[in-house]
């Protein structure tokens, strides 16, 4: 019996030192108290539908397919996300109202971010993958976001998507075909839009009340447009904004209809754009610049000035200044003391710094870890310390904000936890009689 035991205790144990995800009859993920960082998810047939505690920086794990509808709405704890390939819905006001959300990393097998799913979160920055088809209705409604990538995969912009926002800018795709009702409604930083040749349909109140905005590009020629598109937009009211279309278009005649002030200029097909490192003139580009095709896209290798170059048919040149500073390739630095020593155990201090990005986490493992241990498992350094209970090795992982991680080891020693040995003996002859017992302690 005694090894019979002795083998479950060791099988138990083996099981315990691998991560193993419970799946339901029908084979999809199931874990009603999946660990994150602050609480736990809760994980049916693949699907996130509910949390526990106080969830802070929160890994979903592969396996999960969809982020069920109101899972993390006003979880003001909720700080950061990182959504697997595997997922492919994030629900309907998912994450809505999570003030203290500013960083959500969105998988590359989305197709639909639901209706509401980042209403009123304080993200300032989101990349959209090119999985993602439909842009639900106020799907990023009332964001602190100032700008914003709309990949070429997207066909619709949902009703008040980005309505109340803090763009600045948006550029939308030839893909997309529907611009629905108040899609840029109350945008009051927004100050240029630029429309692909695919859109047929604007919404009602498309840009109503967008203030600021002084620059419309639209490509398509043969769009529907609904009523007040442009209403209460003051600058294109007041003249000192600007149509810009294809002559004889539908855009020219609904911008002709309106009675506004705003002068209506004809397109020109951009014919080149190039780019350079450093500040430069239109002159620097005569005879040097690299091709930008294709998607108009090029990768700055690292933080400086680049200017890009554009010119269309009817020769018109000009060029854009823009300063990178948010790379960041340097890990953070972790120091790693023990204090506190006793016999049951060891305070470790934990100092990490990050000079760039600056800190987003700070974990650690029992035994000797790599990066990708800490993906999903870990336990978070809370005042800079956390305490050993057992001799070995231990393993703090810091994250900074642009993803970079380093790892330090730290050997724990001198924990003495072999607990003293007691052996009585008494004579056990039936008697009336106080019986002496006689102890042996080592």
């Amino acid at each position: 019996m005694r090894k019979a035991m002795s083998l479950l205790i060791v099988v138990g144990l083996l099981m315990g030192s691998f991560a193993v995800l419970p799946a339901s009859a029908s084979g999809l993920l199931t874990d009603p108290a999946y660990p994150v960082t602050g609480g736990t998810l809760n994980i049916q047939d693949g699907v996130v539908v509910g949390y526990g505690g106080s969830p802070t920086n929160v890994v979903i794990p592969d396996g999960v397919t969809e982020i069920g509808d109101d899972v993390f709405d006003s979880c003001g704890s909720l700080t950061s996300v990182v959504i697997p390939d595997s997922v492919t819905t994030i629900g309907a006001y998912s994450f809505s109202y999570c003030s203290s959300l500013t960083s959500v990393l969105i998988g590359n097998s989305v197709t639909i971010i639901g209706n509401g799913a980042f209403y009123g979160a304080r993200i300032t920055s989101i990349v959209i993958p090119n999985s993602v088809k439909i842009i639900d209705g106020a799907a990023f409604n009332s964001v602190a976001l100032t700008s914003i990538i709309i990949p070429d995969s997207v066909t619709t912009i949902g009703g008040a998507a980005f309505a109340q926002s803090a763009l600045t800018s948006i550029v939308i795709p030839d893909s997309v075909t529907t611009i629905c009702e108040s899609a840029l409604g109350h945008c009051l930083a927004l100050t240029s839009v630029v429309i692909g040749n695919g859109v047929t349909s604007i919404g009602e109140s498309a840009f109503q009340g967008s203030n600021n905005l002084t620059s419309v590009v639209f490509i398509s020629e043969n769009a529907v447009f609904g009523d007040t598109v442009f209403g209460n937009t003051v600058k294109m009211l007041n003249g000192t904004g600007k149509f810009i279309g294809k002559s004889g278009s539908t855009f020219e005649s609904y911008v002709n209809g309106l009675g506004l002030s705003a002068s209506f200029v004809e397109y020109s097909p951009i014919v080149e754009v190039k780019w350079l490192r450093g500040e430069k003139s239109i002159y620097d580009f005569k005879d040097a610049g690299t091709d930008i095709t294709g998607s108009l896209t090029f990768d700055a290798p690292e933080n400086d000035v680049y200017t890009i170059y554009a010119k269309n048919a009817a020769g018109g040149e000009s060029v854009e200044v823009i300063h990178v500073q948010n790379i960041d390739t340097i890990p953070p630095s972790v120091l790693l003391a023990l204090a506190n020593a006793t016999a049951i155990e060891v305070a470790v201090q934990v100092t990490a710094t990050d000079s760039e990005s600056g800190i987003a986490w700070v974990k650690w493992q029992f035994g000797s870890k790599q990066s990708d241990d800490f993906d999903a498992l870990g336990t978070d350094v809370i005042g800079g310390e956390f305490i050993a209970r057992t001799n070995g090795i231990y393993t703090v992982c810091a994250e900074d904000n642009a993803g970079n991680r380093f790892l330090q080891t730290v050997n724990v020693t001198g924990i003495d936890k072999v607990v003293p040995v007691i052996i009585a003996t008494w004579n056990k002859t039936w008697t009336n009689k106080a019986v002496k017992v006689n102890i042996t302690v080592y």
